[in-house]
């Protein structure tokens, strides 16, 4: 069965719930009817793109598209034009779906679809690009249902609960673990459009009286940091995106003290959960990545790609699931470089103790390699916010004559630099000592509530 009939199955279970953003609502009845009336006046199209002021907007489109049948491209609004006509023209998009004007229509491009999509594949979701030329992951219906399923078998959302979704569903968490979880659950939804603002979420916490939230462990923090505002009716939070620190964990915990925190590791190409941490294991743990979700199997593996059974050595985490992508569009080369013998080679460095708990480290290519020694940046990052002064820290390479600078951003109850050189000195071994540290009052965000590492 696809996933728009299993989805819209789930959905006709709560005819009545509503998603909505603003003024605007809708129950999830007359969503499924506009999203198939939509669906119908569609042309044959092998793909669209969605491009949407509104994220509820975008929400339809997207559910328009699954219940055409038509591969769907969520395009980053947020992150500016140039970087959605990257993804445009790199995918030779046809026709977008977008609601200008305050009204939903299909507009077509120049670009004639030309690229080939195998069959089932239900979106295609593209990295940022950050790094180089952007590539889209081909997501099959049997990719994200396996994903919500596993999902909703250990965050326990449920047709009580009403989820703020306030990133964009351009990325696969937002889309799979916000959006679609919910739908398949039960739960009401608002939407917050635009760039993250602090006041304006808590905000609609309290008038919204929200009870699900996920983000990343910065966005989070930062939330938390505005302690008298939180409201106490959060139960839920799902946190992803990066890495959690020990300081950013305490902040989130006394921020938000009546919440089931639930930490989840994933990436776009396996749709992207692939690791959760209970909520039970939070406080004193927070830092673990924790267990596989149902039915994903992963390995450390060495250089030669080989798995690592000695426990606590660090290695390229290696996943293999049904929610692994079919792999990259219309891009061969980098998909038989990340898919090997049926297992995704994540680019994530990783670690997994003696109970079997697995803790990601850090990026492939975010490693610092300082005198022969590989250090990653959660490690210091870790290390620095077991002491209490400290409120929040970034670790980053850069380059120095001859080998690698480590820098240091951190934030918190410091009078000088040299307080944190101190500190580092007493915590962190010598050849993970910075080479520069800068006191800030708060750390930079990127778009996706990520620290800025550069």
């Amino acid at each position: 069965m696809k996933l728009w009939e299993q989805l819209r199955e789930r959905m006709m279970r709560y005819p009545e719930k509503t998603i909505k953003e603003g003024n605007a609502t809708m129950t999830y009845e007359q969503v499924v009817i506009f999203a198939e009336t939509c669906a119908e006046r569609f042309p044959k199209l092998p793909y669209m793109g969605i491009f949407c002021e509104s994220e509820m907007a975008t929400a339809i489109g997207i559910l328009a598209g699954f219940a055409a049948g038509i591969p769907v491209i969520p395009l980053p609004r947020r992150y500016g034009k140039d970087a959605c006509l990257k993804i445009i023209e790199r995918a030779d998009i046809p026709a977008l779906f977008t609601d200008q004007n305050s009204s939903f229509r299909l507009v077509r491009l120049p670009g004639k679809g030309r690229k080939t999509v195998p069959e089932n594949v239900a979106a295609i979701l593209f990295t940022s690009g950050s790094t180089g030329e952007p590539k889209g992951a081909m997501l099959t219906d049997r990719n994200l249902l396996a994903n919500v399923k596993s999902i909703s078998g250990y965050y326990p959302v449920n047709d009580e609960d009403r989820v703020l979704i306030a990133r964009t569903l351009y990325h696969s968490s937002a889309l799979t673990c916000d959006l679609l979880v919910s739908l398949w659950n039960g739960a009401d939804i608002v939407f917050a459009s635009g760039q993250f603002q602090p006041l304006r979420i808590l905000k609609l916490f309290r008038d919204e009286q929200i009870t699900a939230f996920g983000s990343t462990p910065s966005i989070l923090a930062t939330l938390a940091g505005f302690s008298k505002r939180n409201p106490n009716n959060v139960r839920l939070l799902s946190v992803s995106g990066e890495c959690m620190t020990r300081g950013a964990a305490k902040t989130i915990r006394d921020g938000f003290p009546g919440a089931a925190i639930y930490c989840g590791y994933g990436l776009t190409e396996a749709s992207p959960r692939v690791a959760y941490l209970p909520a039970e294991w939070f406080d004193a743990c927070p830092t673990a990545t924790g267990v596989p979700i149902k039915n994903v199997q992963f390995y450390i593996a060495d250089e030669s790609g080989n798995e690592i059974h000695v426990p606590d050595v660090i290695g390229e985490l290696v996943v293999r699931g049904e929610n692994v992508m079919l792999g990259y569009f219309d891009d061969p080369k980098q998909t038989k470089a990340k898919l090997k013998k049926g297992w995704l080679f994540t680019g994530d460095m990783a670690r997994i103790d003696e109970d079997d708990v697995l803790y990601v480290v850090g990026r492939k290519d975010g490693m610092i390699i300082r005198g022969g020694m590989n250090i990653y940046p959660a490690e210091i990052e870790n290390a620095l916010s077991t002491d209490p002064r400290v409120e929040d820290v970034l670790a980053y390479g850069y380059p120095e004559k001859d080998t690698q600078g480590i820098g240091l951003r951190i934030s918190g109850l410091f009078e000088s630099k040299a307080e944190v050189a101190a500190l580092c000195r007493q915590v962190l071994p010598a050849y993970q000592q910075p080479s520069q540290i800068e006191l800030v009052e708060r750390l930079d965000l990127g778009v996706t509530g990520k620290k800025r590492r550069v």
